[in-house]
């Protein structure tokens, strides 16, 4: 599973950082609707894309550390129907 916050992409000081995701048709856990961890936005952001700092680098940006690991037990399945909104607190 690849997991991550959305926190990694969009940095903001302070953290304070609301998503909506939007269901443009039936979310289910056959077809990949979302997962999330419970409580996990507790646990502050684990890794951050940013830009690379070496110049002479053909990659622009990367991330600053490796990918966290997560157990699969964590994460709970989110079906949606076609026009529902998921509202995602990061603060």
């Amino acid at each position: 599973m690849c997991a991550h916050q959305d926190a990694t992409f969009l940095y903001t000081d302070p953290m304070k950082l609301v998503g909506f995701w939007f269901a443009l048709d039936d979310a289910t856990p056959q077809n990949g609707c979302l997962k999330f961890a419970p409580g996990s936005h507790c646990s502050g952001v684990h890794r951050r894309y940013v830009r690379n700092p070496n110049p002479g680098s053909e990659e622009l940006v990367g991330y600053n550390s490796p990918a966290p690991t997560y157990p699969k037990s964590n994460f709970r399945t989110l079906p949606v129907n076609k026009g529902e909104l998921i509202k995602i607190n990061y603060f």
